[in-house]
């Protein structure tokens, strides 16, 4: 079916997850909605947008969990009618590859090596463990800057020392991250020069894993009225 900007818009049911419902833990329907979406500002391309609901009511409401519940692909314990675990494997593997493709980090070049452009795990800090070592000011009382100094959290793989930066704007406390060694956030492409993670880049989905979408079996029918979408 296509929704009204002409883009791919189904839902299919691979399988039932376990959910704590009234009486305790059942098995309810996982649904998955897959729709394109003609991209903001009159761009070309279409954007790619996956999202699960567990367990859906017809109250609106849910058993589980819903939005980007890709993991509970992997937690099936029973399969739809027509559907293979190879099938609800691939639609796994396309929504972590696919999901809002015009939302990458780094350009073709950093994406061929994911395990090396990536950004931080991510750690926090608080303040009283970080060194403040320099402090400056604008002189007008309403920009103060204090750069830090904090050593990364064991649990990151990176070991070097990292600096970063907390302002105070107008009395108001914006507060810097803490990123490691291993972060190429913002670092250039030996190729082309673009700095990964400084725009949202756009990468067209493959028509062949557009068609296999398109050829899962439709579930629309199973779905609750109030979790359709108006199209």
């Amino acid at each position: 079916m296509e929704s009204g900007n002409g883009g791919l818009l189904r839902w299919v049911y691979p399988g039932d997850v376990e959910a704590y419902k009234t009486n305790g833990i059942a098995l309810v329907p996982l649904f998955v909605e897959i729709r394109t979406e003609k991209r903001d500002q009159g761009r070309e391309g279409l954007r790619l947008c996956i999202t699960g609901v567990v367990g859906p009511r017809s109250d609106g409401d849910a058993w589980g969990g819903c939005g980007q519940c890709v993991d509970e692909l992997r937690g099936l314990r029973r399969l739809a009618a027509g559907w293979t675990a190879e099938q609800a494997a691939r639609l796994r593997e396309v929504w972590e590859r696919w999901h809002l493709n015009d939302m990458r980090a780094g350009c073709e070049h950093q994406r061929a090596e994911p395990e090396r452009w990536r950004m931080c795990p991510g750690h926090y800090l608080p303040l009283s463990q970080r060194v403040r070592f320099i402090d400056e000011t604008d002189g007008s009382g309403l920009v103060h800057i204090a750069r830090t100094r904090a050593t990364i959290p064991a649990n990151c793989e990176g070991q070097e020392e990292t600096r970063i930066l907390d302002a105070y704007i107008a009395g108001q406390f914006y507060e810097g991250s803490v990123r490691c060694s291993l972060d190429k956030l913002s670092q250039p492409c030996p190729v082309c020069g673009y700095r990964y993670g400084s725009s949202w880049l756009y990468e067209e989905v493959p028509s062949d894993v557009l068609a296999w979408l398109q050829a899962l079996p439709d579930a629309r029918g199973l779905v609750p009225t109030r979790w359709l979408r108006r199209s």
